[in-house]
């Protein structure tokens, strides 16, 4: 897998991260059956959404894409992978979305 430069701030968040997985603070919620499902879903992709001829772009924070980085290597899948399986999953509607006002 490529290895990913972080800035300062975001190695500052990845060493807090390493520390408190490490003391039990904290766990991943990706199940071995979702890492599974996750898997695939990536590997049927190319036959079920067609063939990939439009790019999007999208800003999102830096939280968000360290977050799906760290999720994306958890399943063993490239983060652009695992986004484009959500969004086609939330595409034709197998993504229940839940908007939570905070």
């Amino acid at each position: 897998m490529k290895t990913i430069k972080l800035d300062p701030y975001e190695q500052k968040i990845d060493k807090a991260l390493e520390k408190a997985a490490k003391a039990g603070a904290i766990r991943s919620t990706l199940t071995p059956q979702l890492q599974r499902e996750i898997r695939a879903a990536a590997g049927r992709s190319p036959k079920i959404t067609g063939k990939k001829e439009r790019r999007f772009n999208v800003r999102l924070s830096a939280d968000d894409l360290i977050r799906l980085q760290a999720r994306a290597e958890e399943a063993g899948l490239p983060y652009q992978t695992l986004a484009s399986v959500i969004l086609h999953q939330a595409a034709i509607g197998k993504l229940e979305l839940r908007v939570v006002k905070t």
